[in-house]
């Protein structure tokens, strides 16, 4: 997703709307922007949310972000080896 919630490229079940996630994350990660430069955190480089029934990791890149969604039963060190490696191959796209 780029930084104006465009989608880059997705892979989604059919039951999800990309481009509502795209603008609902995009959104998220503004405000998460936000608010580590309030309190002097720097810049978000990843969001981590869960809930009921899933969660999502949202790295972010200067031009644009990687999203990942996950069931709730997912093993989230494995997603995150995962998330974190898949981020340095999509550096270049990322920014």
């Amino acid at each position: 997703m780029s930084d104006e919630g465009h989608i880059v490229a997705s892979f989604l079940p059919g039951d999800l709307d990309e481009h509502r996630i795209s603008a609902i994350t995009a959104a998220l990660r503004a405000v998460a922007d936000r608010a580590a430069q309030q309190i002097a955190l720097g810049n978000v480089e990843r969001i981590m949310m869960f809930a009921e029934r899933g969660g999502a990791v949202i790295c972010s890149g200067k031009l644009s972000s990687l999203i990942v969604l996950t069931r709730p039963d997912a093993k989230i060190g494995l997603v995150l080896m995962d998330v974190i490696e898949a981020v340095d191959k999509l550096r270049d796209v990322l920014g």
